[in-house]
């Protein structure tokens, strides 16, 4: 009867009920003693009373401390108390067959798809057991998440349209799409419904489901349809339940045999979702035919290591290459990630007939163009196949989602969507064919992922290691199998003008669709979809607990262990859910299958024997205890699980629980052992091969000691594998005999049958057990392909077990029984062996009964640190040894240690440039005087805001810097460039930089307003600034270090050498490059550890008073500042005066700079300056106009013996004016401009010509985002080019930067290196929204509040 306390609902999760701490209970020092006792007792040892007292003072202890820890460890069991498997939602909408091919009635992506569907459900009444969902329809708003709206505008003007002209012309401009009148109608009901029933299944309305969909969505890009197409309804789906559901982790796995790219390029960059795909490859030859489809490419950003593309480099791969991916990629992955959802994207076109086309969520596109048969994906995956990739997925969390996707043919796609529905409703799954081992090229693809995900994951940690360094000698390398990593590209990315919309698919010969089809049909009628009368039976009979120690009360080997179960099973409503079968006891017949009949004639005679008798008697064996009543307890349990064997094998019951004891997996044919009398398994299994005629039963024996017993049954026997998990520590842990250790792996035709995974330390847990399956029991055992499943369910491997010593979770029991259950259809028996303290137990026979029941198993623990090297060795031992008997565990071959591979080339696919957006913005700086200098008093500083968008929705953003009134000006020219940008796929623009450059910059009519100077080149620079900032998102690197990480040959290709050639020419420059080759990772380094130093302007804007002068000054002396600019040129007394100002303040110690912002006269600078020599300038920036060349050198030479520089180039309009400058010794320190000249191509020009000249490069960035952006150039410079700091200083103006998503860091007085991809161009939306101009909100206030007048209409 259940404790009061466990009445109450809550408390049970605070308290430990009455049962669990009733007199007697196990504790680990009694349990230890019961194990050695007997030949303790043996040898008449006997241990000193203050031993004795020592430990018995340590007991206590250990009891008081143990229940306080046991009530976190049961904490998700008892949470799991009413949760039971949930409804299966499903999506299903016929106004979905609307959507067709009007001009081309044989296009495979067609009604019939869906209708083939519904037809083989409603054969199998799977349709009535589902709730449907509600059908939704995606605003725009909604699919604007993730996609353009462009896309929404573009399918709104075919709404239904009656112009088949019209909707097949559209439809040509892109990939593999067709547009039906209602095509915008039905694709976002697609898109809404999938996000419905998402939402259904998060908040626990459905416990999981399957969206029937089309059109299908994992190709739809975020500006362009692809693929069949229109919005990513996966996609979608996965945003919201991050953005709206508040998840954290979503898994997506992508079986479609087509790469799902756009999917990965939505979650590219983002750690909360793991993108997981297997398609059809072939090297880059099979559609989509893209480079960022293959191994390589694993995420960027934050992302980086959450990208798997498992690329299928060969056609015919079957079931056993899919059940490899998930063995050794997926589920590892899936453990350790621990997702909230599961999303596939299902499609069915790897099936068999398929033809060539030239954790909290799992999300899962399920295109079935993979199955047997199906025409675009000439794959051979039976559609049984599907339904154990989806059992298994189940495993990880049952919060999945399967959304169709592709698959196209119709009979092999309905039988594998209605196989996965009925695996989703928790139906047996059913066998699959006879076993192929993994092909070699799946072997070689599975070792490809694991070695570019090593750096990323812990669980992939199984395969040795070799060097690639051959001048290093390892002899282990020699012996060693090793794997070859390498990238293979056989693709062509070229991207047509138009597409072919009309027989544009292969067409199948009528022998090969027969062949197809008679092989469909015969798999039809030999799948066994039988579903048993109940789902699982189990037994229990009171006479097992008369068998009990009379001699030690506190015997571990207890009554009250199945007791104690069955109690825990009635609180959490378990044994009314299962058919509960009458016990009986084993003939004699039945017994002698397995045990000798002087074994049974002796336990008989127990029966009638004295205490102190059966006390003599049991000394003779190791731990056994006897009792009168020992052969009927034993006698009943063996024959109760035989009552199960029937039930099961009879089609009574799906499953069973034996709750029966005494256990018996130590017991061999002639003698007992380990508390064990007769092997209740062992003889089930003979019975099971007997009297039913089974030829494969797999026997998993998880009790924390080795089933010596049962391994010595079967040893020979190739008809049982018996794979057996215990802790062995070297041959000291009970039973103590090397024939538990790895290398015993059978005799005779039973070699390779016996399977020993030997722990060698205590303590092993979740994340063990978790790798052994994936790594070794699953593999094995999918192969072996058993007809039954008998699992000697020991829990003394379970957390608090007193003899164990593990730390194994009742919730892990849990999901490794739902694996087993994948296997045989399901016909899996659980019979009790060890496990002595019965909290322990009880809970994990509760989880693992409510996984057979098909309740999801809620399993949180600790998987992101790696399972123990001991474990891993052992694994790896048994690999080792077993790998020449099991085709399936060919995957211990070496990976380089060295990184062998490339940096991924980008991708065509998702650059293609679709729009291009400029943005007036201006912030109110003249308010503060901020900015300010002798000629522009009251700027506000302003930009041209430029935002290059690409239809795989990567973005770039660039500016160019302006003052406020004009910038309107700046803003058409950027617009008129827009042609030469629109259309354009980046990576050709970027493999070919400088050719582009010149292009922009060289139009035949546009140049004459210019040529290279003035607004025309300002808008050249935004434009050029945000082509780099996309190519650094691209590639994942910040712009200074995708610079310094390009070869000097490919720096030189970016530059236009016209009208410099006669300074520097591209064999001088690829020269001075190369020279600097040598210490850049140095150099970089220092700059990452180090920063770059900066002088501020801040203390002294022309229109700052003299006493805020002093406290700024006063203030960036104590951030670390040793150089300091102020304005001058107004008058010479006030110039004087606020010289001395600053002098004073600074001291002489640090340095001092002037600007006149081009104030002066030539004379009056000379003049100027000369009276200022006092105060000792480091230089006057801008002493006179720009453009006056021979001015500034006169300048320069007059001040020179004076120890004053001149300095200039903010307004120096390109490199031909930088390079007469520096020709004519008119500067000694030059201030490029990230915005000023034609962008970064050009600045680099700049650089190089300063190097040849050894004038010093001081950058000027006194603007909006010139910090941001002149920072990365500087660094590049110290990197790859001058190769010192010295002298050189990078302008620092402390204003605008909390407008940029990623502003510059400086600390010190120094910068640091930026490491966020891309030209840290980008604003913040709202710093936009507030002051673009006029209509931002910040200046319509202003303009209301009569800050600033309105803007003159045109």
């Amino acid at each position: 009867m259940a404790s009061p306390l466990s009445k109450k609902g809550s408390n049970d999760k605070k308290k430990s009920s009455s049962n669990d701490l009733q007199p007697g209970v196990t504790t680990r020092n009694v349990a230890r003693k019961a194990k050695i006792q007997t030949r303790a007792m043996s040898t008449n040892l006997k241990p000193s009373s203050s031993l004795l007292a020592a430990k018995k003072k340590a007991l206590q202890k250990k009891r008081t401390n143990f229940e306080v820890e046991l009530r976190d460890h049961f904490q998700n069991a008892m949470d799991s108390k009413n949760v039971e498997k949930g409804q299966v939602e499903l999506v299903l909408e016929k106004r979905m067959l609307e959507h067709l091919c009007l001009w081309d009635p044989n296009y495979p992506e067609c009604p019939e798809r869906l209708s083939s569907i519904i037809d083989r459900c409603n054969e199998l009444d799977l349709i009535r057991r589902c709730v449907l969902s509600e059908i939704c329809m995606a605003t725009k708003e909604d699919v604007s998440k993730l996609h353009s709206p462009s896309v929404y505008d573009l399918l709104l003007t075919t709404h239904k349209s009656d112009n088949t002209d019209y909707l097949e012309s559209i439809s040509a401009k892109y990939d593999a799409v067709y547009i039906h009148p209602s095509s915008h109608e039905l694709s976002l009901m697609a898109a809404g419904s999938t996000v419905k029933i998402v939402e259904d299944v998060i908040r626990g309305k459905a416990g999981s489901g399957m969206a029937l969909v089309r059109p299908p969505g994992h190709h739809a890009m975020t500006a362009e349809p692809c693929g069949y197409c229109f919005y990513n309804n996966v996609g979608l789906a996965a945003q919201h339940a991050l953005t709206e559901l508040k998840l954290s982790r979503i898994l997506i796995v992508d079986w479609d045999v087509h790469h799902g790219q756009a999917t990965q390029q939505m979650f590219y960059d983002d750690p909360r979702v793991v993108y997981f795909s297997i398609h059809r490859y072939e090297h880059g030859s099979f559609w989509p035919n893209l480079r960022q489809s293959n191994f390589n490419y694993v995420g960027t950003g934050n992302g980086t290591g959450y990208n798997f593309n498992v690329p299928l480099n060969q056609i015919k791969m079957q079931d056993s290459d899919y059940i490899a991916i998930w063995h050794q990629l997926l589920l590892p992955m899936a453990l350790e990630f621990q997702p909230q959802l599961i999303l596939v994207s299902a499609g069915y076109d790897a099936a068999l007939g398929c033809p060539e086309f030239s954790p909290e969520l799992v999300l899962c596109s399920a295109g079935y163009d993979s199955a047997l048969g199906d025409e675009k994906g000439e794959m051979e995956i039976s559609p049984a196949c599907y339904a154990h990739l989806t059992h298994m997925l189940m495993g990880v969390t049952g919060t999945m989602v399967v959304v169709l996707e592709g698959g196209y043919c119709l009979a092999s796609l309905a039988e594998s969507a209605a196989l996965t529905l009925r695996t989703l409703l928790g139906d047996p799954v059913p066998p699959l064919r006879s076993f192929t081992p993994p092909s070699e090229s799946i072997q070689e693809t599975i070792l490809n992922c694991i070695y570019v995900h090593k750096p990323y994951w812990n669980c992939f940690n199984y395969q040795p290691t070799y060097s690639m360094d051959t001048t290093v000698l390892n002899v282990s390398d020699v012996t060693k199998e090793k794997h070859i990593v390498e990238v293979k590209w056989l693709g062509d990315e070229e991207r047509p003008e138009t597409f072919a919309t009309r027989n544009c698919y292969p067409i199948q010969p009528q022998k090969f669709l027969d062949d197809v089809n008679r092989k469909l049909s015969q798999l039809k009628i030999t799948t066994d979809l039988f579903v048993p009368q109940h789902r699982v039976c189990y037994v229990y009979d009171e006479a097992m607990l008369k068998h009990k120690n009379v001699h030690e009360s506190d015997h571990p080997e207890r009554p009250e262990r199945i007791s104690r179960i069955h109690t825990r099973l009635q609180e959490f409503k378990l044994l009314d859910r299962m058919r509960k079968l009458e016990s009986r006891i084993a003939t004699d017949e039945e017994l002698e299958l397995g045990h000798t009949s002087s074994l049974l004639s002796w336990l008989r005679s127990t029966a009638t024997c004295s205490n102190q008798s059966l006390a003599n008697q049991q000394e003779k064996y190791d731990s056994v205890y006897l009792h009168n009543d020992t052969f009927l307890s034993a006698s009943v349990a063996v024959g109760s699980v035989l009552q199960v064997v029937d039930a099961v094998l009879g089609g009574e019951a799906g499953s069973g629980v034996c709750i029966v004891r005494p256990p018996g997996h130590h017991a061999s044919e002639d003698l007992p052992c380990g508390f064990c009398l007769f092997n209740n398994v062992g003889v089930a299994a003979k019975y099971a091969m007997s009297l039913h005629s089974l030829k494969r039963i797999l026997i998993l024996d998880w009790d924390v000691h080795h089933g010596n017993g049962t391994q010595s049954m079967f040893i020979n026997d190739p008809r049982v594998l018996y794979i057996s998990l215990h802790r062995y520590d070297h041959g000291t842990f009970f039973p103590s005999s090397t024939e538990g250790n790895y290398t015993q792996v059978g005799e005779s035709s039973g070699r390779g049958f016996n399977v020993n995974i030997p722990w060698n330390k205590r303590g092993m847990g979740d994340k063990e057990y978790l790798a052994a399956f994936t790594q070794i029991v699953l593999p094995i055992a999918y192969e072996f392909n058993p007809e039954l499943v008998l699992v000697s369910a020991g829990f003394d491997a379970c957390i608090g077990d007193p003899l164990g010593g593990c730390k194994v979770s009742p919730e892990c029991y849990g999901r490794l029984t739902h694996w087993l259950m994948g296997l045989a259809r399901g016909k899996l028996l659980l019979c009790l062996e060890g496990g002595y303290n019965v909290r322990s137990i009880s809970y994990a026979m509760a989880m693992c009964t409510k996984a057979l029941l098909g309740d999801p198993v809620t399993h949180n623990y600790e998987s992101r640190s790696p399972p123990h090297s001991s474990a891993v060795e052992s694994i790896n031992d048994v690999i080792g040894v077993h790998k020449q008997y099991w085709k399936n565990l060919r995957f211990q071959k070496a990976l380089p240690k060295e990184n062998v591979l490339p940096a991924p080339a980008p991708s065509r696919e998702g650059l293609n440039i679709v729009s291009m957006k400029i943005e007036d913005v201006r912030f109110p700086t003249s308010i503060g005087g901020h900015g300010s200098d002798a000629l522009h008093t009251d700027p506000n500083y302003s930009c041209a805001y430029v935002t290059i968008e690409t239809d795989g929705g990567k973005v770039g953003y660039g500016l160019t810097f302006t003052l406020g009134r004009g910038t309107e000006i700046v803003v058409l020219a950027c617009k008129s460039l827009k042609q030469f940008i629109i259309g354009k796929n980046a990576v050709d623009i970027f493999k070919d930089f400088g050719s582009f450059w010149r292009v922009l910059t060289s139009d035949s009519q546009m140049r004459w307003v210019g040529p290279e100077k003035g607004v025309m080149h300002l808008a050249v620079a935004a434009v050029i600034n945000a082509l780099w900032d996309l190519w650094g998102r691209v590639e994942n690197k910040p712009v200074w270090r995708l610079l310094a990480d390009l070869t000097p040959e490919e720096v030189v290709s970016l530059i236009d050498f016209r009208y410099i050639t006669d300074v520097v020419t591209p064999e001088e420059a690829l020269k001075m490059l190369k020279e600097k080759e040598a210490g850049k990772q140095q150099r970089i380094k220092t700059l990452l550890d180090d920063g770059y130093p900066a002088y501020t302007t801040q203390v002294g804007w022309m229109g700052y008073p003299d006493n805020l002068v002093k406290a700024l000054t006063k203030k960036y002396i104590s951030m670390g500042f040793d150089s300091f600019k102020i304005k001058v040129g107004v008058n010479p007394e006030d110039d004087y005066r606020r010289c001395k100002v600053v002098r004073e303040a600074i001291g002489n110690n640090r340095n001092l700079m002037v600007d006149a912002n081009q104030a002066w006269d030539v004379d009056t600078a000379i003049s100027c300056m000369k009276k200022l020599a006092e105060f000792k300038p480091m230089w006057i920036e801008e002493p006179t106009s720009p453009d006056d060349v021979l001015g500034h050198a006169k300048i320069a030479k007059a001040l020179r013996p004076f120890g004053i520089g001149v300095a200039t180039g903010e307004m120096c309009c390109n490199r031909v004016m930088f390079k007469q400058f520096m020709q004519a010794d008119a500067l000694e320190f030059l201030q490029i401009d990230s915005a000023r000249i034609g962008g970064i191509n050009e600045i680099l020009s700049v650089y190089l010509m300063a190097h040849k000249l050894k004038v010093k490069v001081c950058p000027h960035a006194g603007g909006v985002g010139l910090c941001e952006m002149v920072q990365h150039l500087q660094m590049w410079d110290y990197v790859s080019l001058s190769g010192t700091m010295q002298d050189r200083l990078i302008e620092y103006v402390d204003q605008q930067h909390e407008h940029f998503v990623t502003p510059t860091v400086v600390e010190n007085a120094r910068y640091r290196a930026p490491k966020t991809p891309g030209y840290s161009t980008e604003f913040l939306a709202d710093s936009v929204q507030k002051f673009v101009y006029p209509h931002g909100t910040e200046w319509q206030r202003m303009f209301k509040e009569g800050v600033f007048p309105y803007p003159v209409e045109d």
